[in-house]
């Protein structure tokens, strides 16, 4: 194609030269000196002219089938690419599954069946600094009972971390009910003090659902999502890590257990 690209603007070239040389001679009358001009072939002539723009037409069209056919394939590698990027945006958006609840009662029962459901492990933060006024509620204390019986089961089958701040009495009468069940799979650390830095409470299931579980927060939300799921589960295990134990499976910290009872008044978090 090449090849035929330059054989076509030399033969243009060529041609546009002649068609001026003759133009002028042809003015002037300089053909008539000249013997071999004085009869000219015209039909010779038009024939070459003919076959010249021919050339040129041909090589043009094919020039243009080319430049249809690389347009073509960059148009479909371009909407092939779009396409795959979407599809797995779509895959990303399409594989979370959000569920809005309209109290903080729904989201307990509905945490006490996913606890139930649970097949591989549960990690909990009882940790916000105040606890809500709503869990004084009949209706929330009757979801809260509902959530620890379920709480209670799961620990038996698969192993159960929380993670707790003792800003409120009631999270040591929870603390000690966890003591009295004393139950392997179920294992707690805290933290004495953490400071003011508002502190996110949530529950993750099985490494592929995150619950919201506070009441204070403006929508009480379980997400479903392996890849959501994950940056929340690294996030409890550096908590895990700097929390202080107080129980894990059947060992019993009973100095911290202490501390934590005697209560200090110095130690601080919430539950939802």
């Amino acid at each position: 194609m090449k090849a035929l690209r330059y054989i076509d603007a030399i033969l243009l070239m060529g041609l546009s030269i002649a068609s001026i040389v003759i133009t002028v001679c042809d003015y002037f009358d300089l053909f008539q000196s000249v013997s071999v001009f004085s009869n000219p072939n015209y039909l010779a002539i038009l024939l070459v002219l003919l076959s010249v723009v021919g050339l040129h037409l041909g090589v043009a069209h094919m020039e243009r089938l080319t430049f249809h056919d690389s347009l073509e394939g960059g148009t479909r590698r371009i909407l092939d690419g779009f396409h795959t990027t979407a599809t797995a945006l779509i895959k990303g958006v399409h594989g979370a599954n959000v569920r809005v609840f309209k109290d903080a009662g729904e989201q307990e029962h509905y945490l006490a069946q996913r606890l139930r459901d649970a097949r591989i492990e549960i990690c909990d933060l009882s940790w916000k600094e105040k606890l809500s006024r709503e869990s004084a509620l009949a209706h929330r204390i009757k979801a809260h009972r509902v959530f620890e019986a379920a709480l209670a089961k799961a620990a038996e089958r698969i192993p159960y971390r929380e993670v707790y701040v003792f800003s409120d009495d009631r999270r040591r009468d929870k603390f000690r009910r966890r003591l009295d069940e004393n139950i392997a799979g179920y294992s707690c650390r805290y933290f004495p003090d953490p400071g003011p830095v508002p502190r996110l409470q949530f529950v993750v299931i099985d490494r592929e659902e995150v619950v919201f579980a506070s009441s204070a927060y403006p929508c009480l939300c379980a997400i479903a999502q392996a890849e959501l799921a994950q940056i929340f589960q690294s996030y409890f295990e550096a908590i895990w890590a700097a929390a202080t134990p107080l129980k894990e499976a059947n060992e019993v910290f009973e100095e911290e257990v202490r501390k934590v009872l005697t209560n200090d008044k110095t130690v601080g978090g919430d539950q939802s």
